[in-house]
């Protein structure tokens, strides 16, 4: 409870802090995030494609945002959608992605609604953190676990039932297990995943070594059904 005090949280609502919050995310993926930083993704790219992508949720007030009391800086963002808004144009036969990262996700996301999740995915059901990070020198003092369950929170206040991520990064990864209750389901090891839709038999996260990549299903409701 020590560092509240020292950090704000707000939903991310206007392009200013959308376009500051973009770059922060751009630029931490680039460097730290695994499969971003092994395929070398530079972050100008990242940027140029998440900007409008989260211009478009704005409306939707899931995402959020931490800035840093004393200096005014914005030091963490967590990003999030309706599950079914960001999967109802999803189609496996579909070009492959710019880079092997987005069709993998696509792919764990597709496990979850077809094996995974036990009911007809409607509208304002799953809420769906796409991506979060918080600035290396504010790591340690709980502001991504507050991120996250903020998100949490505000899909629990609109009505949602229930929230969906899938993370790479082992801290990360603790936050939504063991502190926000989330239980792990698909998996895809991205040594071992053949990117399908290239059609080449190419492994390219072959060589990128870490756990796998889990969906990680939080019940947002106590009386829910699994």
């Amino acid at each position: 409870m020590a560092y509240i005090e020292e950090y704000a949280y707000e939903i991310i609502d206007n392009m200013d802090d959308a376009r500051i919050c973009t770059q922060l995310l751009a630029e931490e993926f680039s460097q730290h995030e695994r499969l971003t930083s092994f395929y070398k993704i530079p972050a100008q790219s990242l940027f140029d494609a998440l900007l409008p992508r989260i211009k478009d949720l704005l409306g939707q007030r899931l995402s959020f945002l931490a800035q840093h009391r004393p200096s005014g800086e914005i030091v963490g963002a967590v990003i999030a959608d309706d599950l079914y808004e960001k999967h109802k144009n999803y189609s496996p036969d579909s070009p492959p992605a710019t880079y092997p990262s987005r069709d993998l996700v696509n792919e764990l996301t597709n496990q979850f609604i077809h094996n995974d999740f036990d009911q007809e995915l409607k509208p304002h059901l799953v809420a769906y953190i796409l991506l979060g990070a918080t600035r290396a020198q504010h790591t340690g003092k709980d502001v991504g676990s507050r991120l996250r369950a903020m998100v949490c929170n505000q899909a629990r206040i609109q009505g949602f039932q229930y929230v969906l991520v899938q993370v790479s990064s082992p801290a990360t990864r603790h936050i939504y297990t063991k502190k926000l209750g989330g239980k792990e389901l698909s998996v895809i090891d991205p040594t071992t995943w053949i990117w399908k839709k290239k059609g080449d038999g190419s492994c390219p996260f072959k060589e990128c070594h870490g756990d796998p990549i889990p969906n990680i299903l939080i019940r947002l409701t106590s009386d829910s059904n699994e």
